[in-house]
């Protein structure tokens, strides 16, 4: 973002306009400083934030835990692992209140796994109903048809689009949550195996793979 904000590539007009796109004025050099300056102190959401995440050496993460910084950015480009859960989504939704959680998929059980597939079987079910919002098809042409890239919108429309997608799985069990994909969790066999020569070749994890049934 910071680099958008600067104009620097990919911002610089060559793949991508400078952000804000459509905006008045560009944002000022004092302005992009302190954006820069907020996100290195972990965005904090209140200026009295918790003097840990102040320090150059923690930061405070969004559950209270403290990590070091060297930790976090270890996680983000894939050289640790993230701790893994072995409780199912809704013990973890009842522990926070409601709030749904949404798992890595190598850690699903065969429970929330199996529930999964039962709902995505069940959406398949509706495909040749092309206009119902239960059906895989609906979504899938979506995606295909609206889908957002290559600008500010991406994320956003991703976001609501899987939130929605989402929705429709719970109308089959309230307990299903979308799970999510952690590219760092498969960090050490990626870098053996994938071939950027060859973009189809790398490491899906098991649960995306395909199955077949006898129905």
């Amino acid at each position: 973002m910071i680099k958008g904000l600067r104009g620097q590539f990919p911002f610089d007009g060559t793949q991508f306009p400078p952000l804000l796109w459509q905006a008045q004025k560009p944002v000022s050099p004092a302005d992009i400083a302190f954006i820069a300056a907020w996100i290195d102190d972990g965005c904090p959401e209140t200026d009295d934030a918790d003097s840990r995440v102040k320090s150059d050496n923690v930061v405070l993460t969004h559950d209270g835990a403290v990590l070091s910084r060297t930790t976090l950015r270890a996680l983000a480009r894939g050289d640790a692992l993230h701790t893994v859960s072995k409780q199912h989504s809704s013990e973890i939704s009842n522990a926070v209140q409601g709030l749904q959680v949404r798992k890595e998929v190598s850690t699903l059980s065969a429970q929330e796994l199996s529930l999964l597939r039962e709902a995505l079987a069940c959406m398949y079910t509706y495909d040749p109903h092309i206009f119902d919002e239960r059906s895989f098809n609906y979504w899938a042409r979506i995606h295909t048809d609206s889908c957002q890239h290559g600008w500010e919108q991406f994320l956003p429309w991703h976001r609501l689009y899987l939130y929605f997608f989402e929705q429709t799985l719970q109308d089959y069990d309230a307990r299903i949550t979308l799970p999510y994909w952690s590219w760092s969790d498969y960090a050490d066999v990626n870098r053996k195996t994938y071939d950027t020569e060859q973009l189809d070749i790398g490491v899906l994890p098991d649960a995306y793979g395909c199955f077949l049934d006898n129905t």
